[in-house]
């Protein structure tokens, strides 16, 4: 195990199956490859992935975590985060304030949790969930497959699609059950 103290840190993992531990101020954290588990604590950290399928729980502050080549669990805490899942099937676990996750390749899936959360599943079948509070769910340059939003709240949570469509006379909007499915040239969103 290799841990921070105090003051801010740089912890390197190299190769192999690490544990890593940031200290009390804002530490920076790089996994390596391997399978790699990474804790942030306190302060504002960044931490970085390498290959291997890591496990990622950030701390009480802005944490900014990126997640490498393999399936990759991050948590980013209590506080305002940006996760970036990276290649492979990843979970994105925002926490408690307002969030950004953005899944990247492979077929993620996105927790936003409590407070006004920016999600993005990226490239593969991804699977969004905001939680509380009013999120946005966005779609980018035809950069998701076939998508679901597992908890979206009409009048309260927002698709924004800004670069997909030319006009709203390119989108239909069909319900199927419980699901509204919103479909468009190249694509559609359950």
């Amino acid at each position: 195990m290799v841990e921070g103290s105090y003051g801010a840190d740089l912890i390197y993992g190299g190769a192999g199956d690490d544990l890593l531990s940031g200290g009390d101020e804002n530490d920076t954290l790089i996994g390596g490859t391997g399978n790699d588990r990474i804790h942030g604590g306190l302060g504002a950290d960044v931490i970085l992935c390498g290959r291997g399928d890591d496990q990622v729980w950030g701390g009480d502050e802005n944490e900014i975590v990126k997640g490498g080549a393999g399936n990759d669990m991050l948590d980013g805490g209590r506080d305002k985060d940006r996760l970036y899942g990276g290649t492979g099937d990843d979970l994105l676990i925002g926490g408690g304030r307002d969030d950004s996750l953005i899944g990247g390749d492979g077929d993620d899936e996105l927790r936003g949790d409590n407070g006004t959360d920016r999600i993005n599943g990226g490239l593969g079948n991804d699977v969004m969930q905001g939680g509380f509070g009013p999120d946005v769910f966005m779609y980018r340059d035809r950069d998701f497959g076939e998508d679901v939003i597992l908890d979206f709240q009409d009048g309260l949570d927002r698709l924004n699609v800004k670069g997909l469509i030319a006009g709203f006379g390119a989108v239909t909007i069909e319900q199927n059950g419980t699901d509204a499915i919103v479909s468009f040239a190249g694509g559609e969103i359950v």
